[in-house]
């Protein structure tokens, strides 16, 4: 699933033995999906049984990478920058306790 020209550098890898599982990837947020596709492939190619995608929140837009499908959402937000509830603007707003976007710019 990922695309050519989009490569990953793996720092570390978990040691586990993904042949026949079932495999749950959680991610705050959908945008390119470019890491995940990477993911993904990574988890397939260890011989998982299934991989799924949950994320939190997840763009409006096309620009996802083709193929890539998330079986859970829990909110589609705008295409902006969006923090808060766990993400970060500039290593700020983490702990606000809803999701904010960025005003648009004309």
């Amino acid at each position: 699933m990922a695309r050519p020209g989009h490569e990953v550098s793996w720092g570390k890898w978990a040691k586990l033995d993904l042949k026949g599982r079932d495999i749950l990837i959680v991610d705050d947020i959908l945008d390119e999906g470019k890491t995940l596709s990477a993911i993904v492939t990574r988890c397939q190619e260890a011989g998982a049984r299934r991989v799924s995608i949950a994320a939190l929140c997840a763009k409006r837009h096309g620009r996802c990478v083709p193929g890539l499908h998330v079986d859970f959402v829990g909110v589609e937000v705008p295409d902006r920058y969006v923090y808060g509830f766990g993400m970060d603007y500039y290593e700020l707003g983490r702990n606000l306790p809803a999701i904010y976007a960025l005003k648009e710019t004309a």
